[in-house]
Order: structure tokens, then sequence, then C-alpha cells
């Protein structure tokens, strides 16, 4: 009972701080600015030739093939394209071009995952004055990647095209070695 006299006592202490801290919580809600976020996840493909037919060095490992999606998703070119054609930012025009691409930088949030056994994951998130703005740059963000990663594919699939094309020109100059080498082994006595 001793306590409850005292917090009975200091009650008014208590009142007057949860109501400055919920006043100033109010005004800060009231007075920040929105900020949207659109987030989009990506899943990353394996390879479709097995590895025991393509050549490892054709095949890219998960995380280096996300890390290298990253990468390119992130350059300098990318991030001012996208922030002009979308009008990102409200002062765009009176940012530098170094200022335009850090905020970029400082807005976009790209996570990568890729473990072993489970699949390989990108996870790409902005954060935009506008719900509209937001998912406009996702959506570039996306449009970019799968550009790059068919690049990226496309490639590889060529270098693997040309592996095999190695490989049959190969074995046919050997069939052709073989069939042609067949009559002098037939005819040879001690065989």
């Amino acid at each position: 009972s001793y306590y409850f006299a005292v917090f009975v006592r200091r009650l008014h202490y208590f009142v007057i701080i949860t109501a400055l801290v919920s006043a100033a919580a109010v005004a800060a809600a009231m007075l920040l600015p929105s900020v949207y976020q659109a987030q989009s996840i990506l899943l990353l493909e394996g390879s479709s030739v097995p590895g025991a037919m393509a050549p490892p060095t054709f095949q890219i490992a998960a995380m280096q093939k996300l890390q290298t999606l990253q990468n390119s998703l992130m350059t300098r070119a990318n991030l001012l394209d996208v922030a002009n054609r979308l009008n990102v930012f409200r002062d765009l025009k009176k940012m530098s071009p170094d200022d335009v691409v850090q905020a970029m930088r400082d807005n976009a949030t790209i996570k990568l995952s890729a473990n072993k056994g489970e699949a390989a994951i990108m996870s790409i998130s902005f954060k935009g004055e506008t719900g509209k703005t937001a998912a406009g740059v996702v959506n570039e963000f996306v449009t970019i990647v799968l550009n790059v990663d068919a690049d990226i594919r496309k490639g590889n699939a060529t270098g693997t095209s040309e592996f095999f094309d190695q490989q049959v020109k190969r074995l046919s100059a050997l069939g052709t070695l073989l069939r042609t080498a067949a009559p002098f082994v037939a005819a040879c006595p001690w065989t």
C-alpha cells in the first residue's frame, strides 16, 4: 500500500510526461512527409543445362550472378536514367548528378540470398515520396535486372552452343579417322 500511495501522489507527473510524449509523437506524425515503399522479390533460376554436359566455365554460381545483377543495376547511368525518366525527386532539377545517384542509392535496398540448397532470391525495394514513384522505380529496376539477366543467359547459351559445336566437330573428325583406319586394322595379320 505504501508504493501505491507514492504512485498516486506522483500520478500527475506520469500524466504530464505521457501527454507531452503523445503530443510530440502526434506532431511528428503530422509534420513529417509520407514515405512510400515498394518491393519486388525475384527468384533466380539455375542453369537448365546439366553440369555433366556443359563445361563449368559457362555456369555461374548463384551468389556471383546475383552480385553481378546488383552491380549492373546500381550503376550511375542506370540510376540517373531512372531518376530523370520518372522524376523521382521534387527538386531533381536543382540536384547535382552525384546527389541524385546518392539519393537513389540511399532510398534503394537490395537484399541477396543464395544459400546452399535454397533458391537464389533478390529482393528490391525503394522508398519514394509517392506510391506511384516508388512502384515505378521498382518496376524499372526489375526490368533492368531482367534485361541484364537475359543478356547474361544469352552469352552463356552462346558459349555453351560453341562448346557443343566444337565437341561435334571433334567427334566427327574422330569418327572419320576411325572409319578410315578400320580397313587397316582388319587387314593386320596379328589381330
